[in-house]
């Protein structure tokens, strides 16, 4: 089981339009650079558990095909759209992305807010297909193109 990513999606600030990226420079513990999310230091003993969120492209595609919309990848919020990987089996897993290795910890449930923003019904259209949360354990960069491998 591996696969890829499709796209790479950065907001500055909350409630921003996402931007696709061709890299990203992932902080330990902390997120993405230049992403809402990304903290600004470490607390001790807490694991931030949203340093990064992915989506299934797969997932995308069925949402658009059963309602009949055209949702963009970059309207789900999520950081990383994938191809070819089952992002649900990744909960409590590590696994690679290009040179960076992460940690799945919980699925990334659609929320209210995201439905009020996109005026969709993605509460119910992406419950338990809405994506994952992971922690990053080291620096480095993720590219358009990198593979995503569970560790062993």
């Amino acid at each position: 089981m591996s696969g890829c990513i499709v796209e790479i999606n950065l907001a500055p600030d909350l409630g921003r339009s996402m931007t696709t990226q061709e890299k990203a420079e992932a902080l330990p513990g902390r997120g993405l650079f230049g992403d809402r999310k990304c903290k600004t230091k470490i607390v001790k003993d807490t694991v931030y558990k949203r340093q990064i969120t992915f989506i299934e492209i797969e997932q995308i595609h069925r949402f658009n095909d059963f309602y009949g919309f055209e949702m963009k990848p970059s309207e789900t919020r999520r950081n990383v759209v994938t191809q070819g990987i089952d992002l649900n089996q990744l909960v409590a897993r590590e696994f690679t992305v290009g040179g960076v290795q992460m940690r799945g910890t919980e699925l990334c449930e659609p929320c209210k807010y995201l439905q009020d923003l996109t005026r969709l019904p993605v509460v119910e259209g992406y419950l338990n297909r809405g994506g994952l949360c992971a922690e990053i354990l080291n620096h480095g960069y993720i590219y358009t193109g990198d593979k995503i491998e569970p560790s062993p």
